[in-house]
């Protein structure tokens, strides 16, 4: 029995079967995920403000909020996060951190404000 702690609590996973245990862990990158990206929707600008120093308009905000809820709404790609499968099959416990699902979300804001920025600019 492996221990994965997220942001969510502490769960434990199967490990006779690895399928199984990666299903299992998929489920809980994507809960976790979930939770993260639910908190940013809270207070979006906020956040846009404090991570890129931008401030946006109803309009942009709303492109923005469809796409973290886009990206809420789909499974986690297993290669990005790869890391934490090996690490879950190595080791007894693993802590699942929320950076690399920021490293996600702050990718997909930022390709769509550099998107906005460059239309302004036409």
């Amino acid at each position: 029995m492996k221990t994965v702690k997220t942001a969510l609590g502490v769960k434990r996973i199967e490990e006779r079967d690895q399928h199984l245990a990666l299903l299992q862990l998929r489920e809980l990158l994507d809960a976790h995920r979930n939770a993260l990206i639910t908190r940013l929707l809270a207070d979006l600008p906020t956040y846009l403000d404090y991570k890129f120093g931008r401030r946006v308009n109803q309009k942009q905000l709303d492109v923005l909020k469809d796409k973290l809820s886009s990206i809420k709404n789909s499974s986690v790609d297993m290669d990005k996060y790869d890391f934490l499968y090996q690490h879950m099959l190595t080791n007894e416990t693993t802590y699942v951190p929320s950076e690399p699902f920021y490293k996600e979300i702050d990718e997909s804001i930022s390709w769509y404000l550099n998107e906005a920025q460059l239309q302004l600019v036409k």
